[in-house]
């Protein structure tokens, strides 16, 4: 994998490695991100069920 070497950081973004910043450690001393979401079937996912996903998501964040 390239490392990237910044000189200026133009806009910065935000993501919450793990439940209360749990995968924080792991991911800065190993320089890679890890990513987990339970919320939604990954079996669905898995199987390219992509509309219900997306109507798990609306019905799950409605507002």
């Amino acid at each position: 994998m390239k490392k990237i070497d910044s000189k200026k950081v133009l806009r910065v973004n935000y993501i919450k490695l793990g439940q209360n910043g749990s995968y924080t450690k792991e991911c800065l001393e190993k320089g890679y991100i890890k990513l987990d979401y339970n919320e939604i079937d990954h079996n669905l996912c898995i199987n390219g069920k992509w509309e219900k996903v997306r109507e798990d998501i609306i019905l799950k964040y409605k507002k």
